[in-house]
Formats: structure tokens, sequence, C-alpha cells
């Protein structure tokens, strides 16, 4: 998909986000897919071990929650790092697949896995001092991402340059938040209730309590995560490019870039 730099509004940034979901469907479900499907599948296991009642169940509950918050932690570090990695090639009018995308995340799981963690951390903190300033850190950060991603920085570097380049779009920021879990959240709650529905045709009022129950939670959210989850990040990287574009003219310097390497130059810029 070629794509015209220029700063765009913010209902552009939106459908934007829109047209590259649709048009690369399998590609983003695909990426979001794989690592949430491991960790499905870890899920699903402990549930077993605790329904049946084995007796490993027992060493498994001591670190279970400890061992899920780390699984689904790198599984998320995979699926942004990769889905950004995917729309930015994208953006810059350049084809990828599943396995270019994640090739070009290899060697920076750690990286990414101690950035998602930190930002959290101290997200969450903000959160516990009466919501306002984690959200004030949210929205700051809410580029750190594709920044960590884009332009190979570490945890500090990608903190300060997200917080660089949302300088006066704050408001921007916080509508595609809004947004993203609005159709999350509602996507996540339809599934359920649909499979909530079958189950207890199937299995009856007892369904609530059984282990079908609790695969059919851990399959919607799932589900979920992966038809849904891209588009956070997908809008994220083009608002990442928007305002690169608007605070350091880097259309320009990407046109200039591009026509150098036409010319036998150095590559596009990043």
């Amino acid at each position: 998909m070629q794509t015209q730099l220029r700063p765009l509004a913010l209902g552009e940034i939106l459908d934007r986000t829109f047209q590259f979901y649709r048009k690369e469907f399998i590609l983003f479900v695909g990426i979001a897919a794989i690592p949430n499907g491991i960790a499905l599948v870890l899920r699903l296991l402990f549930a077993s071990l605790k329904h049946a009642g084995s007796a490993g169940f027992a060493l498994a509950a001591i670190f279970g929650l400890l061992i899920m918050f780390v699984v689904n932690l790198v599984a998320q570090a995979f699926a942004q790092a990769a889905t950004s990695a995917a729309v930015s090639e994208m953006y810059l009018g350049r084809k990828t697949t599943i396995g270019q995308a994640y090739a070009t995340i290899r060697g920076r799981i750690g990286d990414m896995v101690g950035i998602l963690l930190g930002l959290g951390i101290l997200e969450a903190i903000g959160f516990i001092c009466l919501i306002i300033p984690g959200i004030y850190l949210a929205l700051i950060w809410a580029l750190a991402v594709p920044a960590a991603v884009i332009e190979d920085l570490g945890f500090a570097e990608c903190r300060d340059r997200s917080k660089m380049l949302t300088e006066g779009a704050k408001g921007r920021m916080f509508v595609i938040y809004l947004l993203v879990l609005a159709v999350t959240y509602g996507v996540l709650i339809g599934i359920g209730m649909i499979l909530g529905l079958v189950g207890v045709s199937v299995i009856g009022t007892n369904f609530m309590r059984s282990f079908a129950y609790t695969v059919a939670n851990e399959c919607a959210t799932f589900l979920g995560t992966a038809f849904v989850g891209p588009l956070g990040m997908i809008a994220f990287t083009i608002a990442y490019y928007d305002q690169r574009v608007r605070k350091e003219g880097f259309d320009i310097q990407f046109m200039m870039q591009s026509q150098a390497a036409a010319a036998g130059g150095t590559g596009a810029a990043q």
C-alpha cells in the first residue's frame, strides 16, 4: 500500500488504521495469533491440571500466576513489536509478510519485554496515584513501542522519544486509546456472549461451573486478542509516523532518501 506522507487529521489516522487492517487482515491476525495461540495452549494446560485435580497442579498453582503473567507479557511483546514492524513497512509503501515482520524483531524480544514491563509498572503506579497520573503517562508513552521497534531504541530512549513526539498531541492519543478500548472490549464481550450461549444450550445451566466454560472463556480471549488486538498498534504506529511528519519533516526526508536510493545512494529512511 503506497502511502502519501503528509500530516493527517485524527479522523484520517483512524480511517487509515481500518484501511490497513482490512487490506492485510490475514497478515495482522496471523502476527497476533502465533504468540497468543501459544499462550492459549499454556493457559488451557494449567486449567486442565486444576480441573483434573492433578498432583502436579499444587506446584503449578504456586508459580501459575507468575508463569502466566510472563507468558502473556512475552506474547504481547512479540505481537506488538511484529505488528509495528509490519505497519511501518506498509506505511512506507513496502510489502511484508508474517515471517518478515518477525524477522525484523529477531534478537529484540528481550528488550521489548523489558520495555512493556517497565512502562506497565510505571503506568500502574501512576494509576494507583489517583488514576490521572497513570492516564497521563499512558498518553505520553503511547508511541514508545513503535519508536523502540522502528528506531531500535532502548527503554529510556523510546520513553523519551515518545514523550517528545506526543507533545501537543495527547488529545489525539487519548481518542485513539478510547476507540481501541471500545472496539476491543466490545468484540471480547460479544464473542464471550456467543460462546456462553452455545455452551448453555449444549451443556445446560451447569456450563458456568464446568471446564468447558473455562475453555470457552480462554478461547474468547484468544479470538478477541487475535482479531482486534492489532488495531491499537496499527493506529499508534501510524500516529508515530504522523508526529514525525509534523515535528521533523519526515515526509521530506523520506522523499529525498527514496530518490537517493533510486539513484544508487543510501536506503530509505526508517
